[in-house]
């Protein structure tokens, strides 16, 4: 009967260290978890928004640059050539004039981009608060499951110190040391009345 008790009680309290040891691991994967579960309701990140915005301002410049170096060609055609004929002249004016039109087209779809871009900074602002909120959240979440496995941890030392005592005092019992107090009587253990039988 003690041996029974004893390997219980060494059972029992390797079954705690072992979960004690495991519960570090298992809050970390929980941790990673929601953080991934909460990236994931991004429908796009912050870096593809900023390299979009990049890439329409690169368009926007670089055709407006083709247009001024096309204009730049034909005003130095048309300079060279100004001496020619008036058919020729007739037909660079056209030209410019068509480069001018091709031009505000340009201008028109460069003003539509930086619309554009004014809007996708919005989102993206827009986006930095959500994500500055969901890591506020995520701290407080954070700090409140350290502080519940804080008290957990507490309150399992505490069931271990008892439990320890309990066997302490039934060990004292059963090996019959006569100034030993008696072991308490829990509403949960049904074995104590056995115990109290085989040591009387």
């Amino acid at each position: 009967m003690f041996e029974t008790v004893l390997i219980f009680a060494a059972g029992f309290l390797a079954a705690s260290v072992l979960a004690l040891m495991i519960l570090p691991g298992v809050n970390a994967r929980a941790g990673r978890l929601a953080r991934r579960r909460l990236a994931a309701q991004f429908p796009i990140s912050i870096d593809e928004l900023t390299a979009q915005m990049d890439y329409v301002r690169a368009e926007g410049a670089i055709a407006v640059r083709k247009v001024e170096r096309q204009l730049e060609k034909e005003r130095a055609a048309h300079a060279q050539d100004r001496a020619g004929s008036g058919t020729v002249e007739a037909a660079l004016r056209q030209q410019m004039m068509a480069d001018a039109s091709a031009l505000a087209s340009l201008r028109r779809e460069h003003d539509a981009s930086t619309q554009e871009n004014v809007r996708l900074t919005a989102e993206l602002d827009a986006m930095t608060e959500d994500r500055d909120a969901r890591r506020i959240a995520i701290a407080g979440l954070e700090t409140r499951l350290a502080s519940l496995t804080a008290g957990s941890a507490a309150q399992e030392n505490a069931l271990l110190r008892k439990r320890i005592t309990e066997v302490a005092e039934r060990i004292a019992v059963l090996t019959g040391t006569e100034d030993a107090p008696a072991p308490p009587v829990e509403a949960d253990t049904p074995d104590v009345p056995r115990k109290k039988a085989s040591a009387g």
